[in-house]
């Protein structure tokens, strides 16, 4: 779905964290950033989780930035889980996040410890609009 200048694929679910969670088999899910703050800037790190670490939702899980205009983003995990795998690409290259964002640059793979709590995630269509909308207007204000 397009949403002015940005892109958010309607299978995925959202944090208001602007994190977006792809739910596979065995109570699984990729996690990565969404467009809307892939456009925050050029990343040039990342900072990715430890492999078998064990996060519950809102905890600092990784942390993304620009070490030459001296940002970064921490972001909270959007569900509880323990790292399964991360993808060590974005070490070696953190403009991955730059180029594609839903496809070669996603952040981690979790376990889900506590799936109930897709629940607070927005992933209808609507919902997402919503939201998103707000954001910009937020950001012009």
């Amino acid at each position: 779905m397009n949403i002015r200048d940005y892109v958010f694929p309607e299978n995925l679910y959202y944090s208001p964290d602007h994190l977006w969670v792809k739910l596979e088999k065995d109570n699984t899910a990729l996690i990565g950033i969404d467009n809307y703050l892939q456009k925050i800037g050029d990343f040039d790190f990342v900072e990715l989780p430890f492999e078998e670490e064990e996060y519950l939702r809102g905890e600092i899980f990784c942390v993304i930035g620009n070490d030459e205009d001296e940002w970064d983003e921490e972001l909270p995990i959007p569900l509880s889980g323990v790292i399964m795998e991360v993808n060590e690409e974005l070490e070696i290259d953190p403009e991955l996040l730059n180029n594609d964002c839903y496809t070669i640059g996603w952040l981690a793979k979790i376990a889900l410890t506590n799936p109930e709590e897709i629940k607070y995630l927005i992933h209808e269509k609507n919902e997402i609009k919503n939201w998103i909308m707000a954001e910009i207007s937020k950001d012009n204000d």
